[in-house]
């Protein structure tokens, strides 16, 4: 009976030493960044159908919404370390709330710069719509309705939309 059980304490010891432990690794603290747009006509702030303003000419315009896709975000330290969000963001001004965002599970850093696209890289723009869930910014159900080329395969990265007026004619225009 001793030996037997030696003999089960031993195999036992050999098993539970070739189990390597996991170290566990102490969260790092992290943070977020709300972002706001704030669409501006030279110092003027821009409000879906604007008043009339004027242009560099002295015609005038009115825009009724503005409409873009922001993505690649990107945060920078002072020695030029770099964190990357795979994250997009469907902006719309005449929708305010999709002017506001969260950047989230930032490292904890000193940042000094931030950079995105206007648009998307080209893998995800010419990827399949279809595939997007129905509350990501780029589904059918939200950018991918108003900001995708029917007739191609891509998205349109901004787009602006309004009126001019040019002497007593008042003309839509879409950019």
């Amino acid at each position: 009976m001793n030996k037997n059980f030696l003999l089960v304490f031993v195999i036992g010891y050999f098993l539970q030493s070739c189990v390597k432990d996991q170290p566990t690794c102490p969260e790092l603290p992290t943070g977020s960044i709300e972002i706001e747009l704030v669409h501006m006509w030279g110092n003027q702030p821009l409000t879906s159908n604007s008043t009339w303003l004027l242009d560099a000419t002295g015609d005038s315009l009115n825009i009724s919404d503005i409409k873009g896709l922001i993505s690649n975000f990107q945060l920078s330290n002072y020695v030029q370390d770099k964190v990357q969000f795979d994250q997009v963001v469907y902006f719309k001004l005449s929708d305010p709330q999709s002017n506001k965002f969260v950047l989230k599970n930032i490292p904890d850093n000193s940042y000094t710069q931030l950079s995105f696209y206007l648009g998307l890289d080209s893998t995800t723009n010419h990827s399949d719509i279809t595939i997007y869930p129905k509350n990501h910014p780029l589904s059918v159900y939200r950018a991918g309705g108003e900001m995708h080329w029917n007739w191609a395969d891509g998205f349109i990265f901004s787009s602006v939309q309004g009126n001019y007026r040019d002497k007593n004619q008042t003309k839509g225009f879409s950019y």
